[in-house]
C-alpha cells in the first residue's frame, strides 16, 4: 500500500544511541525469564528430564551455527511477509551505535497494521514452531532453549518500532529505513510523540545512566568469574562452590560451571545504585 498525495511526513524516527543501550540492557536483563519459559517447555516436552546439551568442539561449532540460523531465519520469515503484502524485500546488515544488525526493508510503505505483522511475525513463527518442535523431536529441546530465547529477545528493535507505529491512526503508511522508520499520513495529523510527566527528565537520566553502567558492570563481573574458575583449576581445588556463580567439584562426577544469575543479580543492583546516585546529585 502506497501514500497518496495529500501524505505527508509525520515523523522520521530512529533509535538514539542512549536508546541502543537501553535495549541492550533490557535484553540481558529478560534473558533469564526468557530462556526459563523455554526450558521449561523444553522440559514439558521431554516428561520433566530437561534434556542436555554435552558441548564438546564439535557440538559447540554445531551450537553456533543453529544460533545464526535463528537470526538468518529471522530475517527470512520478515521478508516472507514483505512478499505476502505485494513487495520485494530488500536484506542488508551494519552496524548501528556500535552494534551490529542484520534488516529487512523495502522499496515501499505498507499501511500501519501490514507493517505491525512484518515486525511481529519472525516472533510468532519461530517461537511458536520451536515450542512445536521439541514435542516432535523432545531430544533436540535443550539445543533449542538458548536459539530461541535470543530470537525472542532479538526482538526488542521491532517492539520499538510497533511502539512507534502504533501512536498512529490505522490509516498512516510506513516505510522501514533500515535504521529507523518513516511515517507519513493526512497532514491534518500531528506528530504523536512519547507522553511527558514531570519527571521524565529525572527518568531519562535514570535509564540513560543505568544503561551505561548495566552492560560494563555485567562484562566486568563475567570475566573476573572466568578468573576465578580458571584459577580455581590452576590451584587444583577439589570442591568449590559460589552460589549463583561458581561450582567446582572434581569428585566421581567433575563438573566445572559459571553461573549467569549471580552476575546479572549484582549487576542489577550495582546499575541501580549508579543510576540513583546520578539522578541525586542533580
Amino acid at each position: 500500500m502506497t501514500g497518496t498525495t495529500q501524505h505527508v511526513e509525520l515523523e522520521r524516527w530512529a533509535p538514539t544511541r542512549d536508546e541502543t543501550l537501553v535495549w541492550l540492557s533490557i535484553m540481558l536483563l529478560a534473558f533469564v525469564p526468557i530462556g526459563a519459559i523455554f526450558a521449561g517447555f523444553a522440559s514439558l516436552a521431554t516428561g520433566g528430564g530437561g534434556g542436555e546439551v554435552r558441548i564438546e568442539l564439535g557440538s559447540f561449532v554445531l551450537f553456533l551455527v543453529l544460533i545464526l540460523a535463528i537470526f538468518v531465519l529471522h530475517e527470512v520469515i520478515h521478508g516472507a511477509t514483505v512478499l505476502l503484502f505485494g513487495q520485494r524485500p530488500r536484506f542488508g546488515a551494519g552496524l548501528m551505535h556500535g552494534l551490529p544488525y542484520l534488516s529487512t526493508t523495502a522499496d515501499a510503505e505498507f499501511a500501519r497494521d501490514q507493517f505491525v505483522v512484518i515486525a511481529l511475525a519472525p516472533l510468532a513463527v519461530i517461537s511458536v514452531a520451536g515450542v512445536g518442535l521439541m514435542f516432535l523431536t523432545p531430544a533436540l529441546s535443550a539445543w533449542l532453549v538458548f536459539p530461541l530465547a535470543l530470537n525472542a529477545l532479538g526482538t526488542i528493535g521491532d517492539l520499538a518500532l510497533v511502539r512507534v507505529a502504533l501512536r498512529y491512526p490505522r490509516d498512516v503508511v510506513i516505510q522501514d529505513e533500515q535504521t529507523g522508520i518513516t511515517v507519513r499520513g493526512p497532514s491534518s495529523y500531528r506528530r504523536r510523540p512519547l507522553s511527558a510527566g514531570r519527571n521524565e527528565a529525572a527518568r531519562e537520566r535514570f535509564v540513560r545512566a543505568f544503561s551505561r553502567a548495566f552492560p560494563i558492570v555485567l562484562l566486568v563481573i563475567l570475566v573476573l568469574e572466568l578468573v576465578l574458575v580458571v584459577a580455581l583449576q590452576a590451584a587444583g581445588v577439589s570442591s568449590f562452590e559460589l552460589p549463583g556463580f561458581v561450582a567446582v567439584s572434581r569428585g566421581a562426577s567433575p563438573r566445572v560451571s559459571a553461573g549467569l544469575f549471580g552476575p546479572l543479580a549484582v549487576a542489577l543492583g550495582l546499575a541501580v545504585a549508579y543510576a540513583g546516585l546520578k539522578v541525586g546529585r542533580r
